[in-house]
């Protein structure tokens, strides 16, 4: 299961820092021009203990994934196949480019790895999508989705 894509200079594996014990979760590179950089538990501790600012930042960071996740398991349990595109608008509002009154939001995904962050089959995404497409909300092709109004998803 696909639980988050991370970006450049994001991290991963914060859950150590709650003492995880055993690690269920791994990080995977999503083409060949991406590295993983790892760091020892011990190593972050010691940063943190040393630098206010790099503590407060991780806190925040935690903050905002607690609030993604609370935003997933809304749309996951509370809302419809066609509601759950609102995964496209928090992606936009996190990472994507305001483009004049449009936004655009660069992605590598496919429509399965959509599918596997929204719970959805992947027939349910490209149905969505193409509904999407045709009451001209958005625009889309294999690298990119164009969000014509933000306001107007769900």
């Amino acid at each position: 299961m696909v639980k988050s894509i991370l970006s450049s200079g994001e991290i991963f594996g914060e859950l150590a820092l709650a003492d995880e014990e055993k690690r269920s979760d791994f990080a995977q590179a999503m083409d060949n021009d991406t590295m993983i950089c790892a760091w020892k538990l011990e190593d972050i501790k010691h940063l943190m203990f040393d630098n206010k600012e790099l503590s407060f930042s991780l806190i925040k960071l935690l903050g905002l994934r607690l609030f993604k996740l609370q935003r997933k398991f809304d749309l996951l349990v509370f809302k419809d196949t066609r509601t759950r595109g609102g995964i496209f608008k928090d992606a936009a509002e996190w990472k994507g480019k305001k483009v004049g009154d449009e936004t655009l939001l660069m992605t590598p995904l496919t429509h399965q790895d959509i599918a596997k962050l929204v719970g959805l089959s992947r027939q349910s995404v490209t149905t969505t999508l193409n509904e999407l497409k045709s009451e001209n909300l958005i625009y889309f092709d294999r690298k990119r989705i164009l969000i014509r109004d933000i306001d107007t998803l769900r």
